[in-house]
């Protein structure tokens, strides 16, 4: 199923982002409206797959305070008036990295606990910088300047015990405290828990402070004005391989299609060309992403590889899952992110 919607909603981007590029102006704030809200239903899937399964953290970099601002709305949306949200963010913080998905699933899981109902939660930032003798003695951290996000949890005076049964104060807060620390932990950080009267909680998430942004020195690049590379486009759906396939044609790259493995190595044999990359999903029919791309290899040395998938927590070959979760784009992604994708990939 997630694979499913996954690509349904890439279908659905994908079109949209391909009129857009023909558009007149007049035409462009209604494919525009379209994209907005296909996004907003591309990150309400998931947040659903997130919170069911387990998955690899995969840390990025992160504006923490546009990051919080957005989460504390999806706060308000699933809790209400049964929660009070206050935030108070340093307007100088830096960018942190960390995984956003598992991050968000945490400060929800906080709100949506049954414990919780009735409480008011306090979601802040700061800047600070902590030397050697600031951090605790064997504490896989180092000395520098950090952004802590500090979330406290207390039970309003009028609020009464939630009737339908829940787990323990002192479990659900190990609970809470064992997913910061790993996702902490992942991004080079550390988590601070402290305990309060009565419920009260409140965790001081240490992440290393990534510094300013610099600007994409990367010089322009355009297939239009270079030798054409040559992209072999493997993909059981015709919704997601098709639109995928006129917008780089588009661009100028030279196009070969193929549903599916076999389809694909025939291609291959009757193209007189070198192939120069490989965009594959990971889960087909007769044939997977791998096996495809293990085949291809054998007449291509020099081909690159960029998996697609919908859901990387399938049940495959471990080698197989662990390759596409460190390289495939995951779907639904936008045809511009395809591109980039592909000028990294070849430019190695």
């Amino acid at each position: 199923m997630a694979n499913q919607l996954n690509n349904i909603m890439m279908a659905v981007t994908s079109e949209a982002e391909l009129e857009l590029k023909k558009a007149t102006p007049a035409a462009r704030p209604g494919l525009e409206h379209i994209l907005s809200n296909a996004a907003r239903a591309t990150s309400l899937i998931q947040k659903l797959l997130a919170f069911s399964r387990k998955r690899t953290l995969a840390p990025r970099p992160v504006r923490l305070n546009s990051f919080l601002t957005q989460t504390s709305g999806w706060i308000h949306q699933l809790c209400g008036e049964q929660m009070e949200v206050t935030l108070y963010f340093d307007p100088e913080v830096q960018r942190v990295k960390a995984d956003q998905v598992d991050l968000e699933r945490w400060l929800l899981g906080l709100a949506l606990d049954p414990a919780a109902t009735g409480s008011n939660i306090l979601i802040a930032t700061q800047s600070t910088i902590l030397g050697a003798e600031q951090l605790a003695p064997g504490q896989d951290a180092s000395p520098g300047r950090y952004v802590v996000l500090e979330v406290e949890v207390s039970r309003a005076k009028h609020a009464e015990e939630p009737e339908c049964p829940h787990v323990p104060a002192e479990e659900s807060s190990v609970a809470a405290s064992t997913g910061i620390e790993a996702i902490a932990r992942e991004a080079g950080g550390f988590v601070r828990v402290s305990e309060g009267p009565g419920s009260r909680r409140c965790f001081k998430v240490y992440f290393p402070a990534l510094g300013a942004e610099e600007a994409d020195e990367r010089a322009p690049w355009s297939p239009k004005t270079t030798p054409s590379a040559t992209i072999l486009i493997v993909e059981d759906d015709d919704a997601v391989r098709k639109p995928a396939a006129e917008f780089l044609k588009m661009e100028g790259f030279k196009i070969l299609q193929a549903r599916t493995g076999p389809e694909a190595l025939l291609v291959a044999l009757r193209n007189r060309s070198a192939l120069d990359l490989l965009i594959t999903d990971v889960v087909m029919p007769q044939m997977t992403g791998h096996e495809v791309a293990a085949k291809l290899l054998e007449m291509h040395p020099d081909l690159k590889v960029l998996y697609m998938s919908g859901d990387t927590n399938q049940t495959l070959p471990g080698q197989i899952v662990e390759e596409a979760r460190h390289t495939a784009l995951l779907k639904p992604f936008s045809l511009n992110t395809l591109y980039e994708r592909i000028r990294e990939v070849l430019e190695k």
